[in-house]
């Protein structure tokens, strides 16, 4: 867990991922943080603290999956995500793989899903379609400006590499 504190004139401020503390004279004020937040804490002088989460780390399929979301828009489910990344990465998952990902980058609040309508030609069953969620656009920009920044300079993609 991160913690750090520091000292002013007025009060103490103990920082981790999960609270911020002000303990001043006469009063101590803990307060639970969602992943980013702004706060405004105080008595007699008001203090702002503004906490801003990290991006979500990504690995390398996570990213595919969202990329192949985006690219795919209102039309985003299962088998389509599937046929977009085995269309630009020659990449055939298995399903298993994509819907346990799928599951993960829900919990991480990456993507939200939402059923369809049951079809005859599916059996009944509704389709499962999945949206990018804000976090999730902000965590593969970030990942991938992070690509971008490690690859600028050595000439990887250009001529003969590419």
């Amino acid at each position: 867990m991160f913690i750090s504190s520091f000292n002013n004139s007025h009060a103490t401020w103990t920082y981790s991922r999960l609270f911020v503390e002000v303990t001043s004279p006469g009063s101590k004020v803990k307060v639970p943080l969602p992943p980013a937040r702004l706060l405004t804490i105080g008595h007699d002088n008001a203090y702002t603290v503004v906490i801003m989460a990290r991006p979500a780390s990504l690995g390398e399929f996570e990213q595919i999956v969202l990329l192949a979301i985006l690219r795919l828009g209102e039309n985003a489910y299962g088998v389509t995500i599937r046929a977009e990344i085995a269309a630009h990465t020659k990449r055939k998952p298995a399903p298993g793989a994509l819907y346990t990902t799928l599951d993960r980058m829900e919990e991480k609040g990456l993507v939200v899903s939402r059923l369809g309508d049951p079809t005859p030609q599916r059996g009944g069953r509704a389709k499962r379609y999945i949206t990018v969620t804000k976090k999730g656009r902000v965590a593969v920009i970030s990942a991938q400006r992070s690509y971008r920044s490690l690859l600028q300079g050595l000439g990887l993609l250009e001529g003969a590499n590419a």
